[in-house]
């Protein structure tokens, strides 16, 4: 099967890994064991997904040149939810809407690192009682943000909650280390200092940055960051971001806490009310 991630070309990686586990699911369910990814570098994503991961029990394989018509693609924001389930149910797979959508969000627990990546991943001294702070700056906070986005105002202001957020989860005694993840350097500059004090380990992945690029410079740092998040036992993040919620099906974490949004979402709950909303259909109908 050929994806082609053309559509994706101004969106990040995270994106493109949903509509990647999406194509994961169709395959798995199809009995296709080979997926050929079309991955155009582009400024918020200049790195491909298949110099640094490969996924367990399919075959990933970059495709070069021009895809031919008839090759697969799936608009990026497209995110597992029961609504775009439904709307991009598959044509000719025997599944509902309910089930494909725990083979898609299953998919991503599939998504493992290449060797230079898991040898950085390994080194980190990352477990379920450790923390994942993620700090999202660069495109999502700007002077007159949109709908998705934060003023410096508002990005201050999370960043107290947050620090306030991350210290009642330290004092909790559920904490013992807190790892931090950030798309630019003066972000994790600027945690690491407000969680010195915290009496735990502070770490990070030492990842390089660029003024130019939206992202870590590499894209084995970038992977090296979503995967320890997935090893963390919880996350917090400053925004609702696609890395938080990646890393969150990647290890099937159960809280990913989004300061900045009214509510966080919980993978088991999510499927609970995924549940919940069916069953009042029935009852309706």
């Amino acid at each position: 099967m050929i994806v082609d991630l053309t559509i994706s070309r101004d969106h990040g990686l995270c994106d493109r890994l949903r509509a990647v586990t999406y194509f994961m699911a169709v395959a798995r369910l199809s009995g296709d064991a080979l997926l050929e990814l079309h991955e155009p570098p582009s400024k918020h994503c200049p790195y491909r997904m298949c110099d640094s991961i490969e996924f367990d029990g399919l075959e990933l394989r970059p495709f070069e040149g021009t895809p031919p018509a008839g090759s697969r693609s799936l608009t990026p924001h497209a995110s597992p939810a029961l609504d775009s389930a439904q709307k991009h149910l598959p044509a000719g797979l025997d599944v509902t809407a309910v089930d494909f959508l725990h083979h898609w969000i299953d998919s991503y627990t599939l998504i493992q690192p290449k060797p230079a990546v898991r040898a950085l991943l390994d080194a980190l001294p990352v477990s379920r009682r450790t923390l994942g702070v993620h700090v999202r700056r660069t495109d999502k906070v700007r002077e007159w943000p949109s709908r998705y986005e934060l003023s410096p105002q508002e990005s201050a202001r999370g960043d107290q909650a947050m620090e306030q957020h991350v210290r009642r989860k330290v004092s909790s005694g559920a904490i013992d280390s807190v790892f931090i993840a950030s798309d630019s350097a003066e972000g994790r500059h600027d945690w690491m200092e407000r969680l010195s004090t915290l009496g735990v380990p502070v770490f990070v992945h030492d990842a390089a940055f660029h003024p130019d690029r939206l992202r870590q410079t590499d894209a084995t740092d970038f992977f090296v960051d979503l995967f320890a998040l997935s090893r963390c036992g919880a996350i917090v993040g400053n925004v609702c971001s696609g890395v938080g919620f990646s890393a969150r099906y990647i290890g099937r974490i159960a809280h990913f806490d989004t300061i900045t949004e009214p509510e966080s979402l919980v993978f088991p709950r999510l499927l609970e009310r995924i549940g919940r909303r069916l069953r009042r259909l029935v009852v309706r109908g």
